[in-house]
């Protein structure tokens, strides 16, 4: 009686977790996106496979899929949608916890939407993709500051919808991360694309999570920069 149990049990789990054809999935994905799609077992799967905390290795997903812009992601989960794919999504750090990752997912790679630039005085558009170091890089830190991570591999994606809080440094002065976002630009669970304002969060309260777990996905965000107080903000 176990072990008919047993044997049913291993059927369900290897129906849950195969429940795509990946190989279908992945051609559909190479006609759709202007991005990338790698298989299990390229030497390009291992290396964006690739997490900076060891305890994930052992962590697969079907395929690897590399946007280059918003329309991209969108695609993406238009077809995961169609396919009843679970979907992960990585942005630019090191996901330490495993959270960019899953096991047989089409995993969504932002690390090339890694938009650095200044559109005003006080206002920069950063993709997902950056760590708060290539941002720094790329925008002065002695003119205007911006609220990160100490640690410099963090990305931004994660960072600014985690909060964002650097207590020892800049939040002390300035808050949160995310109290200086102007504007999201993301992907619903339904594949449609749509901009979020502090003036215009309703849609989220809609779009917040669909009944197969997908949430939303963020492609762009439109940070506020404060003017430098002092010489070293930008190493806060």
């Amino acid at each position: 009686m176990y072990a008919i149990n047993f044997l049913l049990l291993v059927a369900v789990i290897i129906k849950t977790v195969l429940s795509f054809d990946v190989g279908l999935v992945a051609s559909e994905l190479r006609n759709a996106i202007r991005g990338r799609v790698y298989l299990k077992g390229s030497p390009a799967y291992e290396k964006f496979r690739a997490v900076h905390n060891g305890g994930c290795n052992h962590i697969y997903p079907a395929l690897i899929a590399r946007p280059l812009d918003t329309k991209d992601v969108s695609e993406i989960v238009r077809i995961s949608i169609s396919h009843n794919a679970a979907i992960s999504v990585r942005s630019g750090g090191h996901s330490y916890q495993c959270q960019g990752t899953k096991q047989n997912s089409i995993n969504i790679d932002l690390r090339r939407l890694r938009a650095a630039k200044v559109i005003s005085p006080y206002e920069a558009v950063l993709g997902p993709g950056n760590t708060w170091g290539q941002v720094l890089k790329a925008i002065n830190p002695e003119r205007f500051t911006m609220i990160h991570g100490q640690c410099l591999d963090v990305g931004v994606g994660g960072f600014l919808l985690g909060l964002g809080t650097n207590l020892p440094g800049t939040s002390s002065r300035y808050g949160t991360g995310a109290d200086h976002v102007l504007e999201h630009t993301l992907v619903l669970v339904d594949a449609s694309i749509a901009k979020v304002t502090p003036y215009n969060t309703t849609i989220l309260g809609h779009y917040d999570q669909s009944p197969t777990g997908k949430k939303n996905f963020f492609t762009s965000h439109a940070f506020n920069r404060c003017r430098s107080t002092d010489k070293y903000d930008f190493l806060a």
